[in-house]
């Protein structure tokens, strides 16, 4: 289904690194506060650097850019069809 499609794009490079919990957790903040790096920051309790990092980290893994709003929306979908999953 286009939503285990998705979550293979996007997440399942994700575990190829030790972090992928804190990406995948980063990722579902940062689209849940309107993709502002600062609001995500203080969500996370984080610096803004760790969440501007991460982002980069997640588009290095993927080749993806979460600038892209189609991106965007289907990093989201992956990212509730994983916790769907659980």
């Amino acid at each position: 289904d286009v939503g285990d499609a998705l979550c293979a794009r996007y997440l399942e490079p994700l575990a190829a690194g030790s972090s992928a919990g804190e990406l995948a957790a980063t990722l579902r903040a940062y689209l849940a506060c309107e993709m502002h790096v600062e609001r995500t920051a203080e969500r996370l309790f984080v610096h803004q650097n760790t969440v501007r990092y991460r982002l980069a980290r997640f588009e290095e893994l993927t080749g993806a850019s979460l600038r892209d709003p189609k991106v965007a929306f289907e990093v989201w979908w992956a990212l509730e069809r994983a916790a769907m999953r659980l």
